[in-house]
């Protein structure tokens, strides 16, 4: 509701013709908000199912976002190039509040019966989630790795890919590439769960946090590659590194809930969302710096080399690969 809220006046003040900043603080509002719940939603599976349904529940949430992404994308895509931005806003905000209506509807569950409080409230929560951090070196190093890839690739896809748009035909492109990123993340995320269970695939005897990365890595010269690109193939590039990263983002989501206990996976979720969250407006205005200058290539393809060099830490560092299966 309160999304739908906000979305709302960010409609309203993109009408009016309002200042920038006062539009920018509406999507910070927004994002903000967003963010509050991610770490919520990735912990649902791993304590509302069982060890044996939690890749496909993770796998389902992220069907459901690349479902959203690719569907989405499509619409407002179109809808910004020929209609404009506000009643592309206007939807969003009427799909928020068809999202708050089917929750007020939901049966009441408590499922959540098993996890502990802190007595000493919120500030409590936060130094048991960082004293946990202390003492668990694989997840200061996953800390680590996700703030990196976060860092560059929140600058390739929310700032980057407009750029490359504009030398397309505009908000059509950006439209189909996002779409494009969208339908391969759907495929990604129907062929996660079952990827183990392939029995000629050689994926399946590598350690999953280790084909994590090495999906990731793979991904990664697709990313690169994208200033060079012609439209077709620019979707293209995004269609299959979408699908890497949906299949990492499963097994990544799923070795965190089989690695952590339930009493205080939220607050892990929470840490890693907010290191990968941190770093983005930094990632975001050192794309916009080096594209602002000429460099649209070269930070593409420096993201690129980053990705890749993280990657292959993550690969090769031994306490990671003490991680339960």
């Amino acid at each position: 509701a309160l999304r739908c809220a906000l979305a709302g006046l960010l409609a309203v003040a993109l009408l009016l013709e309002s200042d920038t900043v006062a539009v920018i603080g509406l999507v910070s509002a927004s994002s903000a908000v967003g963010g509050v719940f991610l770490p919520a939603l990735r912990s649902a599976p791993g304590v509302l199912l069982s060890e044996e349904d939690r890749p496909r529940g993770n796998s389902l949430m992220e069907v459901s976002n690349s479902t959203s992404m690719l569907v989405g994308a499509l619409a407002g895509g179109m809808t910004v190039a020929f209609v404009g931005p506000v009643p592309a806003v206007g939807f969003n905000a009427a799909g928020f509040a068809v999202g708050a209506l089917c929750a007020a509807l939901m049966k009441h569950r408590s499922a959540f019966g098993g996890t502990t409080a802190s007595t000493d409230g919120m500030a409590g929560l936060v130094r048991e989630g960082l004293a946990f951090v202390r003492r668990t070196g694989w997840l200061r190093t996953l800390l680590l790795i996700d703030a990196t890839l976060d860092l560059v690739t929140a600058g390739q896809l929310s700032v980057g890919l407009p750029a490359i748009s504009r030398q397309l035909t505009g908000a059509s492109s950006l439209g189909l590439m996002i779409a494009g990123f969208g339908a391969g993340s759907l495929m990604g995320a129907l062929l996660a769960s079952r990827l183990p269970r392939i029995p000629f695939l050689p994926l399946r005897r590598i350690h999953p946090l280790r084909r994590v990365y090495l999906l990731q890595l793979l991904a990664a010269p697709f990313l690169g590659v994208l200033p060079l690109s012609t439209l077709p193939v620019a979707t293209v590039c995004l269609v299959v590194a979408g699908v890497l990263n949906a299949i990492a983002s499963v097994h990544y989501v799923s070795i965190i809930q089989r690695n952590v206990d339930s009493a205080v996976l939220g607050r892990v979720m929470a840490l890693l969302v907010a290191a990968g969250l941190s770093v983005q407006p930094l990632g975001q205005i050192l794309c916009g710096v080096l594209i602002e200058g000429g460099w649209l290539r070269e930070s593409f393809a420096a993201g690129a080399l980053v990705m890749v060099l993280v990657c292959a830490l993550g690969l090769t560092r031994r306490n990671l690969r003490e991680l339960a299966h």
